[in-house]
């Protein structure tokens, strides 16, 4: 979904305004709804996508629920019975006295603060693993193009022992696709003075392999010295403006589904 510009703002958006609507007694009814129906989205996706994050998410739904639980008798007199009704009145928070007068003031400065805060990490996060995250000097996808090995020779600990189809380099974790389309993650840390590339398996950590890259244009060749035989493989570069999901672009009147 991340592709999408359009789609992530729209999404972020309505999740800070139904944020800015909770700590209002006229809003919060609204808002939390909003956050639930946001929360209850965003765990569906976690299950479907086998996102990691499945606990965490449910547990921002029952916040969403527990925030809404006021008005689940007003939402169901109004929704299901069709009846007149209003929404719950919540109980003001009595201030003790000596700052009564200044109770505006500081729910402004709570309000405040919390969402600077919370900007602030958003903020650190997309510079740590989002969009404005450094990449490695070696970012890209890239497709097997020649393999020059025996691999009777080669240790089974090896990271070459893996029949690469594709080795995707992305910002923090390096993906290796074997033929068979099995998956391995690596953290790789590249030297580009000696011209070598660590992979360390993020699995088992003790599995690592360093090897000698060059670039040619849009290729990359790997290459490792073993008991004096050379193990060399080429790949070359994916240009991912080829994606149809990225170049297709927007139109507003299709004649039949870009799947058929």
């Amino acid at each position: 979904m991340g592709y999408s510009k359009s789609y992530t703002v729209f999404l972020g958006i309505i999740e800070v305004v139904s944020a800015l609507l909770l700590p209002f007694r006229r809003t919060n009814a609204l808002g939390s709804l909003l956050v639930l129906l946001i929360m209850i989205n965003a765990a569906i996706i976690n299950f479907s996508y086998d996102v990691p994050v499945k606990l965490f998410a449910l547990h921002l739904v029952a916040y969403s629920i527990f925030l809404l639980y006021p008005f689940f008798n007003s939402i169901f007199q109004f929704f299901i019975l069709k009846r007149e009704t209003k929404l719950a009145e919540q109980k003001e928070i009595v201030f003790p006295k000596f700052i009564q007068s200044y109770k505006k003031i500081i729910n402004a400065v709570i309000i405040v603060s919390i969402t600077l805060l919370f900007m602030n990490f958003s903020c650190e996060n997309m510079k740590t693993y989002g969009d404005c995250a450094p990449k490695q000097s070696l970012y890209g996808i890239y497709k097997h193009s020649l393999f020059n090995y025996d691999y009777t020779k080669i240790t089974p600990n090896l990271i070459l022992r893996t029949q690469f189809d594709k080795i995707i380099f992305d910002s923090k974790n390096t993906i290796i696709i074997s033929f068979g389309e099995d998956a391995k993650y690596y953290t790789t840390k590249t030297d580009i003075l000696n011209r070598t590339v660590n992979f360390i398996s993020n699995s088992d950590t003790k599995e690592t392999s360093i090897l000698n890259y060059e670039i040619k244009s849009e290729f990359l060749k790997l290459n490792e010295i073993i008991e004096a035989d050379s193990v060399t493989m080429i790949f070359k570069k994916v240009d991912v403006n080829s994606f149809p999901l990225i170049n297709r672009g927007f139109h507003l009147v299709v004649e039949s589904p870009e799947n058929n």
